[in-house]
């Protein structure tokens, strides 16, 4: 027993899906009314409803959509409160209502609040994404009411690269940070699940392991030891939904095109200096992609798209030449 590394019982997992509510509680709300009551004192069926709005965003910038499948909450905190599953939608060209099933009466301006609102979370650096020290200074913010001292800040952030990504260099032997609620890891992975999460150990093999993250203390108490995982916990995320996008194109002339990928040559017209290459930047949102209605001449991002009431949601998009 004492050279089997112990098992875990995986009780960690839960904390993917046990919370509090948000630090931006209030920013992540979305709701609309609709004009017309539904007066029927008994169940209706596929009533159609046209609310004020179909679509929207929080005030942290997340968006909403009503959409088919999608449950929405009439009346919240109401005593004629009901939960409703959206059947239809109007028709692509104006999705201006919605039908759904009604039990209870509602009043002229009843509020409609989506369940669903696009992940935004402000604020959370992504462990797999960090590759400047002073990113990781950042977010450890250390000062004088910590019990940790800088130099245990700079060896935790050697730590998380040596564990995250071998020789600092990205290839196949990478473990990324992964969510506490991931399966089962792939094969070849040692000391089981929790080596893939925020608390994984700097050695597992050690008979002394602690978490990646934990600080040495002369005390040994836990809250010291621990007062650095636990200051970051909160503010770190192992998925992104913003990225950075650089794209060159340039032109090559196809010696080979039987052969998968096709062989390349020379650059068209380099010979002469006169090739062209075409560079673009773009910041990419996926939890707001759904709201792009195409390039927008003349966009202002302070002001709504036209015929959309998602306001800031474009991803910024620029040809450099």
């Amino acid at each position: 027993m004492g050279s089997t590394p112990p098992q875990s019982h995986r009780l960690y997992r839960a904390l993917e899906f046990l919370g509090t509510h948000s630090r931006i509680l209030g920013m992540m709300t979305a709701s609309t009314t609709s004009p017309r009551d539904l007066p029927q004192t008994g169940p209706s069926v596929n009533q159609q409803v046209a609310p004020a709005a179909m679509s929207g965003s929080s005030a942290n910038g997340g968006t909403w959509r009503i959409e088919t499948g999608c449950t929405l909450v009439i009346d919240r905190g109401r005593p004629e409160e009901e939960v409703v599953r959206v059947k239809a939608v109007g028709p692509p060209a104006d999705p201006a209502w919605f039908v759904a099933d009604f039990l209870k009466p509602h009043g002229a301006n009843f509020t409609i609040t989506p369940n669903t609102i696009s992940e935004r979370v402000p604020g959370r650096i992504n462990l797999n994404t960090i590759w400047d020290e002073e990113t990781f200074l950042a977010l450890c913010d250390r000062n004088a009411s910590n019990t940790f001292a800088d130099g245990a800040v700079y060896t935790a952030f050697r730590r998380l690269l040596a564990s995250r990504t071998k020789g600092n260099v990205p290839g196949p032997n990478d473990r990324p940070f992964r969510s506490f609620a991931s399966g089962l890891s792939p094969s070849g992975y040692s000391t089981g699940w929790l080596q893939d999460t925020l608390l994984r150990f700097d050695d597992p093999n050690s008979p002394n392991r602690q978490p990646l993250f934990a600080v040495p203390s002369q005390s040994h108490h836990p809250y010291q030891t621990f007062e650095l995982l636990t200051k970051i916990a909160n503010n770190v995320t192992v998925r992104s939904n913003v990225f950075a996008v650089w794209i060159t194109v340039g032109f090559f002339e196809v010696t080979d095109d039987t052969t998968r990928p096709v062989k390349l040559g020379a650059e068209v017209g380099r010979a002469e200096g006169r090739q062209v290459r075409h560079r673009m930047f773009a910041i990419v949102d996926r939890s707001v992609l759904t709201g792009y209605p195409g390039p927008q001449p003349g966009f202002d991002p302070r002001a709504p798209m036209p015929a959309m009431t998602t306001g800031r949601v474009v991803p910024h998009f620029s040809v450099i030449d």
